[in-house]
């Protein structure tokens, strides 16, 4: 069924919004800081009835849960990314707390560059100043897809 609620198309279960994406981290404290106080993302209750570590946080009306693992799963491309009002405001305020921003391509209105937690989990942070896309152009850009880690 196929039901339209406002310029949104809903399909399948009816999918709203992303509410969540977890990501490991190997020291909930050290990830604290950095998310907490370099980011600057606010932090927000967790259940308490977790038996695991971890900590939350609110971007916007969607959240980042940061969870305990020892060892650390592999460390991949899959990654979030924060959209930012301002580019170069963002990564002057990163690189003036030691955090190293890797520039990457700008596709059709979108800026970005990429940052790591101490984790190493990949996180894009972009300057998007035209509708997202829904469908990408056919054959996708180089460089879009593919290993970004070494």
């Amino acid at each position: 069924m196929l039901e339209k609620s406002g310029p949104v198309e809903r399909r399948g279960i009816g999918a709203m919004a992303i509410q969540h994406v977890t990501l490991w981290v190997s020291n909930v404290a050290q990830s604290r800081k950095f998310y907490s106080e370099i980011l600057g993302l606010m932090e927000v209750p967790r259940p308490d009835w977790f038996d695991f570590q971890g900590t939350w946080y609110a971007v916007g009306d969607q959240q980042i849960h940061l969870t305990h693992a020892n060892p650390l799963p592999p460390r991949t491309t899959e990654h979030l990314c924060l959209q930012v009002a301002d580019l170069e405001l963002a990564r002057k305020y990163l690189e003036s707390r030691s955090v190293p921003c890797r520039p990457d391509r700008e596709y059709r209105g979108v800026r970005r560059f990429i940052i790591f937690d101490p984790d190493n989990n990949y996180i894009e942070i972009a300057e998007i100043n035209q509708a997202w896309p829904t469908q990408w152009p056919q054959p996708m850009p180089a460089g879009m897809r593919g290993p970004l880690l070494s």
